[in-house]
């Protein structure tokens, strides 16, 4: 007997809203492996922590961030439509 999980991760009430990414998964584990933004588990939102913006498309990223209006899920950070 074969067992079927199914896994959502994301804010539940996203689900049917249309979602703009930000950044790849890829990308996403880097800026959380050096620190400069963090996850949380309730909301999914995400908070930058870093001090500073080093690439072009983090300064965009952290004022999404600072404004409460980016997100996070298995596929990267996004925002909503």
């Amino acid at each position: 007997m074969s067992v079927k999980h199914t896994y959502y991760s994301g804010n539940s009430e996203h689900a049917n809203k249309k979602r703009i990414y930000l950044t790849s998964t890829r990308q996403l584990l880097n800026l959380l492996h050096d620190g400069k933004v963090h996850v949380f588990k309730v909301d999914q939102r995400v908070e930058w922590i870093s001090d500073k913006p080093t690439l072009a498309n983090e300064g965009r990223l952290k004022v999404l961030c600072d404004k409460k209006r980016a997100y996070a899920d298995n596929y990267g950070i996004y925002r909503l439509a």
